[in-house]
């Protein structure tokens, strides 16, 4: 019977984290904003195409990718350590005002003020919005 109520109970959080996930995919897809969404294991899940063309890349190329492919080396662990810290929260967690370098296709260098950026209240997907700091 506990094996039954766990699996049913996981079964309802996957079930949950599918419509989240979506809704933050279709926020991003019609955004004209730069947008992408993320997912707990680092990996961009989408990224729309105002997004992937401050990089150079177009969205097929990042989503389904790990971010931190795009991150510029000096960067990572600072991204890392406001990542990890926001995941690891209880409940919806808000990333304000942070910035860090990614690296453009062509190799120079993009600062990134990421806007606002949040997780969902399990904290297995993300969304954020950015702008490019000239």
């Amino acid at each position: 019977m506990i094996d039954e109520d766990y699996n049913e109970f996981i079964d309802l959080l996957n079930t949950v984290h599918a419509k989240v996930a979506e809704s933050f995919i279709n926020i991003a897809k019609y955004d004209y904003l730069p947008r992408c969404v993320w997912d707990f294991d680092s990996n961009f899940v989408y990224v729309n195409e105002d997004f992937a063309s401050c990089f150079g890349y177009t969205s097929s190329e990042m989503s389904g990718q790990p971010f931190t492919k795009f991150i510029y080396h000096e960067d990572l662990n600072k991204s890392m350590d406001v990542y990890t810290h926001n995941t690891m929260n209880e409940g919806v967690t808000i990333i304000r005002d942070f910035s860090n370098r990614y690296v453009h296709k062509d190799g120079s260098i993009i600062t990134v003020l990421w806007l606002k950026g949040f997780n969902d209240f399990n904290n297995r997907i993300g969304s954020g919005q950015i702008k490019i700091i000239a």
